[in-house]
Order: C-alpha cells, then sequence, then structure tokens
C-alpha cells in the first residue's frame, strides 16, 4: 500500500512539474515572438543588423549582408525605394516588406 500511494504522489509532481514546465515554455516562446514582430514591423532599414534584416519576409543572410554593405559604402537609404539600389532587392521584394521598414 505504501508503494502506491508513493507512486501516486510521485506520479502527481511529474503531472505538476510538466505541467509548470508547458507554460513557462509557452510564455517565454510567445514573449520571443512578440519582441520579433515588434522588430519586424518597425524595422529601421539605417540602422538594422544583420540578423534583424533577415527577420524580414525574403531577405535571407546575403540580402542583409549586401543591404548593410551597400550602407556602409554608400550611406544611409533616405527612402524606402533606396532599397532597389542594393543587388538583390527588386520592386516586388520592396512592396512585400515596404509596411515592415522605416527610414529614419
Amino acid at each position: 500500500m505504501k508503494n502506491i500511494l508513493f507512486f501516486a504522489l510521485l506520479l502527481s509532481q511529474i503531472c505538476l512539474s510538466t505541467n509548470l514546465l508547458a507554460e513557462t515554455v509557452t510564455v517565454q516562446g510567445t514573449k520571443s515572438i512578440s519582441q520579433d514582430i515588434n522588430i519586424v514591423q518597425h524595422l529601421n532599414i539605417n540602422t538594422a543588423s544583420v540578423t534583424e534584416l533577415t527577420a524580414l519576409p525574403g531577405i535571407g543572410v546575403k540580402k542583409a549582408q549586401a543591404i548593410v554593405a551597400h550602407r556602409t559604402d554608400h550611406g544611409e537609404f533616405l527612402k524606402k525605394e533606396d532599397l532597389t539600389e542594393v543587388k538583390g532587392i527588386s520592386h516586388k521584394l520592396l512592396a512585400k516588406i515596404e509596411s515592415r521598414i522605416r527610414v529614419q
């Protein structure tokens, strides 16, 4: 009888721990996703890092590096449309990301 009681107690502790762990992961995951969304919605292309730029749809590491290199070589972007001067950034891609970027 003691063994059954012990295992029942152990099982309830495991279930409780698993639920707490699941809630923690969900909360942390949600916070991270929210932060990423905020970054993408208001990304300043004149100050964004390669990592931040890759959060934009259609922008991989190479295009992000090209954006940063262009910015370094030619100065800040004056308007969003200036991004099309970067190799690999078409007007179609600009239209896709335009609502998520800003120039300051």
